[in-house]
């Protein structure tokens, strides 16, 4: 079973990992960083999105040296 169809979450829904970049609001609205699990990104995506919070993909970025 996918964790889309686990947790009813939308379909296509991303699970955030290395390089996310998160709202500090969204975190204390998501029960706070939890490290009593070795997935501990996908356990916060997951709670921030039963809570309503969207991710966004951003492939776009550059980064410039001054």
């Amino acid at each position: 079973m996918s964790i889309s169809k686990q947790y009813n979450l939308p379909n296509g829904m991303s699970i955030l990992g290395t390089a996310g970049v998160w709202r500090t609001i969204a975190i204390r609205d998501a029960g706070g960083w939890k490290d009593r699990t070795t997935v501990e990104d996908m356990d916060l995506a997951v709670r921030a999105t039963l809570k309503g919070w969207k991710f966004v993909y951003v492939g776009d970025i550059r980064v410039s040296i001054f």
